[in-house]
């Protein structure tokens, strides 16, 4: 079972005296684990759409959120789990590899044989990931053919990590048998790197990825590249991935390194309010969210309103789509405070476990 981590507006104490149940909603957002960056992410959003009772208003400098809303972020194993824990109703929303979503919604690829996801919504896209095959700086490995018969984590159960490795590792002719794989967290896979208990390691996420800086600043690393032909002729085999760079400054003492990538997005059900979804992407793409990315992601991760409508692979939430059609017409919904969140009867209790995988 997954622990339940939460972040963002519930914070111990943070409860307004005055706050009744009929008052409040809860949006639970399915991250990924903490070593990465879905987690640290969702809390940001988490924390961007939340507006519980007796907050400061936005033009007071207190929360732009949706008046109402209680968002927490939850971490979990990762797009493939956070698609089941959306399917079972488990959360309300979830960050999202951009082919895993793809999947779900047609039913195809990891999802063949289940009924297709067609309830499944965007409200935009966050962010592009990166492919990390990290090994450390005196090994003899050099490029990624060099990892057979070699010891590699390639994500933990449930992770996008994990689905992205064994494709594109598959695709180069990496397969189980040639490699000996291990189902790793990032920092645990960090770790035995460090201890010298594997060779190396792959991540997809954005960069700078925390697991992967942090074993930067406690050893000598390398990034193994995926040359753009190699990145070419995989991204012609997988159409979400595209080819892209991880910069020479985002792990201190490597170079910049060609690989692939894919997006990220936040997604939802079909069902949920519209008027909610509305109010949480104007609470998204407020005036005042962009600085509270700056200040709280990496430099180059934070999301941003120019691609949020990029390559997605599902359709919009009607309520998305409310807000994105008045932007585009000129109207003033990214600066306008979010209408409130529609109250339940009875607030969903949160859990202290997500369910088993």
């Amino acid at each position: 079972m997954a622990m339940v981590l939460l972040c963002g507006a519930m914070l111990s104490g943070a409860w307004p005296a005055a706050a009744t149940a009929d008052e409040v909603r809860f949006l639970r957002i399915g991250t990924a684990t903490t070593g990465g960056l879905y987690f640290p992410l969702g809390g940001v959003i988490a924390n961007l759409i939340s507006n519980p009772p007796g907050s400061r208003p936005c033009d007071r400098g207190g929360s732009c959120g949706v008046p109402g809303l209680i968002a927490v972020a939850l971490a979990t194993a990762g797009s493939v789990e956070n698609i089941e824990l959306l399917r079972n109703g488990a959360i309300e929303a979830a960050i999202v590899q951009t082919n895993v979503a793809s999947w779900a919604f047609q039913g195809t690829a990891l999802y063949r044989g289940k009924p297709p996801f067609q309830n499944l919504r965007a409200i935009g896209r966050l962010l592009t990931e990166a492919a990390h095959i990290v090994v450390r700086a005196n090994s003899p490995i050099r490029t990624v053919n060099d990892l057979r018969n070699r010891i590699i984590s390639v994500g933990e159960p449930g992770s996008g990590s994990l689905v992205h490795a064994l494709l594109i590792l598959g695709e180069l002719g990496l397969t189980e048998s040639v490699l000996q794989m291990r189902y790793s967290r990032p920092t645990q896979a960090a770790d035995d790197l460090a201890d010298g208990k594997i060779d190396a390691m792959f991540i997809m996420g954005a960069h700078p990825y925390p697991a992967v800086r942090d074993l930067a600043h406690r050893l000598p690393i390398r990034l193994l590249p995926i040359e753009a032909e190699t990145g070419e002729a995989l991204r012609r085999q997988m159409d979400f991935l595209v080819t892209t760079q991880i910069g020479d400054t985002d792990y201190p003492g490597v170079a910049a390194t060609p690989t692939v990538g894919s997006g990220a997005l936040l997604l939802v059900r079909d069902d949920l309010d519209e008027t909610l979804v509305y109010g949480v992407t104007a609470a998204l793409w407020h005036d005042s969210s962009s600085q509270a990315f700056g200040d709280e992601m990496p430099p180059g991760v934070a999301p941003s309103l120019a691609s949020a409508l990029n390559g997605l692979p599902v359709p919009l939430h009607p309520g998305a789509s409310r807000y994105y059609r008045e932007r585009q017409e000129g109207g003033d919904a990214r600066a306008k405070r979010p209408p409130a969140a529609p109250a339940p009867s009875q607030p969903p209790a949160l859990p202290d476990m997500l369910p088993s995988r």
